[in-house]
Order: structure tokens, then C-alpha cells, then sequence
């Protein structure tokens, strides 16, 4: 119940409190996210394959560091909790002056339903093929995600496929030009 109530909490925190935008250093921030996680996967028996397709020197976006950090929690721990095998991909790449994020994990046959797709960013909604009731959420992790991606103007989306999923966000990389001050939105 205490989990229920700080999550509730931070979602309406989230929609309200002011973003503190500043150049964020984006391949450190997801790597160093990645490798507090190794040990949570290797305990669950899972392995996350990290395709880092970046420039040699990285790149910036204009990001409240924080907010975003909790975007790559929330997806890396949904697909702990509801990947339907051993492998989770992830999937950092420059596209078209963007930052392009993907994670995929395979899917259970209950969440081949397209119906289901159709509800995951909505607050509540807890697929049923978590891979353990023990490690199944309350249901706010994908409305927390898309709510900071939305105070970031990032793309963002699910594509489900036959036997997997994938979650992705896009956001601008700063123009080497770009004045790096703070911006709060």
C-alpha cells in the first residue's frame, strides 16, 4: 500500500511541478542506469544485450536529468517484470539530429492482445503477464513514463509485435550552436 500511495504521489507531482531542463550527457546517464541494474537482471536470470549505436562523443539533449532517469528505470523495470524470456534489448541510437531510445522484450501469449496495447500508458493498468505477481507493479510505471516524456516534447510510443515489445522515445540532441542554459518549463 505504501508503494501504491508514493507512486501516486510522484505521479501527481509530475504533472504539476515546473522541469528543470539542462544539457544532459546522454549515453552516460543511460549507461551508468544500465549498470545499476546488471545486478537486479542477473538475479532474475536475465541479460540485457546494449546496442550502442551513438557517436564516438556522445551527444547532449536538453533533459531534466532526473525526470529522465526515471524514464529509463520505469522502462528497464517493465521489462524485467513482463518480459516472457531471458533477453532484454536495448537500443541507443543518433537518428536525424535525435537521440532514439528502444527497449524490447519478448511478450507472453496474454499480451499479444492488441486491446491491451491500447491501455498501457493509462494509470492503473497492470498487464496480467507479468512474470510474477511478486514483482508486478501497481500500475503507474508507463503513465509516470509518458508523463515525462510529454513535459519533454519527446516522441514516444509501443510497438507491439507477434512475440515481443518494444517501448521507444526520441528527443533532441542540442546543436553544438545551442546556448546550454537552464531552461524550466
Amino acid at each position: 500500500m505504501t508503494e501504491m500511495v508514493d507512486r501516486l504521489l510522484l505521479f501527481s507531482k509530475l504533472q504539476v511541478e515546473p522541469y528543470t531542463h539542462a544539457p544532459v550527457e546522454i549515453r552516460q546517464l543511460l549507461t551508468g542506469i544500465l549498470d545499476t541494474y546488471r545486478l537486479s537482471f542477473e538475479q532474475q536470470g536475465l541479460s540485457v544485450q546494449f546496442e550502442d549505436l551513438l557517436p564516438p562523443e556522445g551527444g547532449m539533449v536538453m533533459a531534466d536529468e532526473a525526470k529522465l532517469a526515471s524514464v529509463f528505470h520505469n522502462l528497464l523495470t517493465n521489462a524485467m517484470k513482463y518480459t516472457a524470456d531471458e533477453t532484454i534489448r536495448v537500443r541507443a541510437e543518433r537518428r536525424v539530429g535525435v537521440f532514439h531510445f528502444e527497449i524490447t522484450n519478448a511478450v507472453g501469449p496474454s499480451a499479444r492482445s492488441p486491446v491491451d496495447w491500447d491501455h498501457v500508458w493509462e494509470p492503473f493498468y497492470v498487464m496480467e503477464s507479468s512474470r510474477s505477481k511478486l514483482y508486478s507493479g501497481t500500475g503507474l510505471g508507463l503513465s509516470i513514463v509518458r508523463t515525462i516524456l510529454e513535459k519533454h516534447h519527446a516522441i514516444y510510443g509501443v510497438r507491439p509485435d507477434a512475440d515481443e515489445v518494444t517501448f521507444y522515445f526520441s528527443l533532441p540532441f542540442m546543436d553544438h550552436h545551442s546556448d546550454p542554459e537552464i531552461v524550466r518549463s
